[in-house]
């Protein structure tokens, strides 16, 4: 990864930084001590830290922060825009000796402090020594950071990248917005589907790798859940979310290839959807034709030829620019059929459109660009105006 990805948008001179941050410490050491017991925080004032923040939808922005101070639990820093509470980001920090080290952690607070200036607090999934990062006797020490290009090289080789698609089923839209968090940093698609109806319509229309669904979906039991997305079509693994306090969930949750207990912690999360992945070349080859649902109506199948037509002509196109890098003009592309997928009767370009649009609009790296338009110029080509086959 080269350093222009990672952006500074706190926009500050070392000198303006530092008056920025004692002026900080001055108004906390003017305030009540609070009763709250908590971790002790060391004055920590590192610059330019990689970090790495995942949204929903799959896509992720890279920035440069400036930390305040640093906990067994967590940190604070400086940085030029608002993340919300809950968004999940990854941060290179460098210790007083040894390599850099990649820590993954959550937002708690993000609080406006002037202009374009706010303070966030992440809390760490896991616990650190902070006087390996800072030296508790001299709390204005901060360590040598490396270029933000050999930091980010070493973010990026800490969560291997997995790839792949996954379907997940859920009926909470904070734990389907969580997943697709959760993975983006390890290069998973995540589409999701808030019921087993909406789910099945995704298994016959997109090119899945794997598929989680939760044991408890209000509609139907776990088992009832994982036979009807079997049904539908799909043959590949299959992991189930099932509470450990739930016997009954844990038993429904046998029916799948796994199960995942909930609670969980990410580092499971990742090993075991990182186990189940159907890796491309073992995975068998996604040919079914994607049937039109105006022609499945028995509309006039004309105008749908066409546009099949015009969408080959647009995927040989889309390859050529990806692979001579005109984001530009690609991204044109990508907008166009993602706008018309669903009037012509197939919602899996919509879908797989919003996808790659997403990953537009956060400016991700090339290879991520190119992940995401691949995978909806697959689904591009599978494509038919022909009416669908009657069952027999």
């Amino acid at each position: 990864m080269g350093s222009e990805r990672f952006i500074d948008l706190s926009r500050l001179n070392e000198a303006a930084r530092e008056e920025l941050l004692n002026r900080l410490d001055r108004d906390a050491g003017s305030r009540k001590p609070s009763n709250r017991r908590g971790p002790q925080r060391l004055s920590y004032r590192a610059s330019d830290i990689a970090m790495t923040i995942s949204h929903p939808g799959g896509s992720l922005s890279r920035f440069l922060v400036s930390a305040r101070n640093l906990s067994a639990g967590g940190m604070a820093f400086i940085h030029g825009g608002y993340l919300h509470v809950g968004t999940e980001c990854r941060l290179v920090l460098v210790p007083l000796a040894g390599p850099p080290k990649v820590l993954a952690g959550t937002v708690r607070r993000c609080r406006h402090l002037t202009r374009h200036l706010h303070e966030v607090g992440i809390e760490f999934y896991e616990k650190i020594d902070p006087t390996h990062f800072c030296d508790p006797l001299k709390p204005d020490r901060a360590p040598q950071v490396t270029s933000a290009a050999s930091l980010a090289q070493r973010a990026s080789a800490a969560v291997p990248a997995i790839d792949g698609t996954m379907l997940y089923v859920s009926n909470s839209d904070l734990d389907r917005q969580v997943m697709q968090q959760r993975l983006a940093m390890a290069g998973v698609n995540v589409v999701t589907a808030d019921c087993i109806g909406v789910a099945a319509d995704h298994v016959k229309r997109l090119p899945l790798q794997l598929v989680m669904v939760e044991m408890n979906l209000a509609e139907s039991s776990g088992a009832e859940s994982v036979r009807r997305i079997r049904e539908a079509g799909y043959t590949g693994p299959m992991i189930a979310v099932a509470s450990s306090d739930s016997e009954e969930q844990q038993t429904q949750g046998r029916s799948a290839d796994a199960v995942l207990p909930r609670p969980f912690t990410a580092t499971a999360l990742l090993s075991i959807v990182r186990s189940k992945m159907q890796r491309p070349e073992t995975a068998a080859q996604e040919t079914e034709p994607i049937w039109s649902d105006r022609v499945t109506r028995g509309e006039d199948p004309r105008p749908i030829e066409k546009y099949v037509q015009e969408v080959r002509q647009l995927s040989v196109a889309a390859r050529r620019m990806a692979d001579c890098g005109d984001w530009a003009r690609l991204r044109t592309i990508v907008a166009s059929l993602r706008g018309s997928g669903t009037g012509y009767g197939f919602p899996a370009v919509t879908e797989a459109g919003k996808l790659a649009s997403q990953a537009f609009d956060r400016n991700e790296p090339p290879e991520d660009l190119r992940r995401r338009v691949d995978y909806l110029l697959e689904i591009c080509d599978r494509l038919s105006a022909a009416a669908p086959p009657k069952a027999a």
